[in-house]
């Protein structure tokens, strides 16, 4: 009995070492400076699209948004080998004109669910009242945050003002 819990540890033991030998590669310096030429030329591509940015027009740059596109295009390349290719000017307007009009591809669907989650998230902890109630009754916080759209002064519609404007 003590024999064969020692094999299934040591089963156990060199499953969980070879994982991490995968894993503990993507962190090696060597790696992550290969990584470097990608991200050069996606933070060139975004320099280009903010000076182009800056040239067509002298209002503000959403520099949020942009700033997302950037870690979604790094990520995207370095992490998964997809080039979504979101700060290419040429490109960034069709990206994102798919991904709002729902474009049936698994990117578009990936981007437009991604983008979703990390502009309606929220950094301080503070909850709307429809965020909780999903928590506790799921069936019953889409409803409820309809309606407390509407209504002044709730986080709901402070949210919904904030994300639209």
């Amino acid at each position: 009995m003590a024999s064969e819990k020692k094999v299934r540890q040591s089963d156990n033991d060199s499953r969980w070492s070879s994982m991490r030998n995968i894993i503990t590669f993507l962190y090696q310096p060597s790696h992550l400076a290969n990584l470097i030429p990608t991200m050069q030329c996606y933070i060139n591509s975004f320099f280009d699209t903010i000076t182009k940015l800056q040239q067509e027009n002298n209002d503000d740059i959403a520099f949020s948004e942009l700033s997302l596109r950037l870690a979604i295009d790094v990520i995207g390349k370095t992490a998964f080998g997809i080039g979504f290719s979101l700060n290419e000017s040429s490109s960034s307007k069709d990206h994102l004109n798919n991904i709002e009009n729902g474009s049936n591809d698994n990117a578009s669907a990936f981007l437009k669910q991604h983008m979703y989650s990390v502009t309606s998230l929220k950094m301080d902890l503070s909850s709307s009242f429809s965020t909780v109630l999903g928590l506790i009754t799921p069936v019953l916080q889409k409803p409820c945050r309809e309606i407390l759209r509407r209504v002044p002064g709730t986080a709901d519609h402070k949210l919904q003002h904030s994300n639209s404007v």
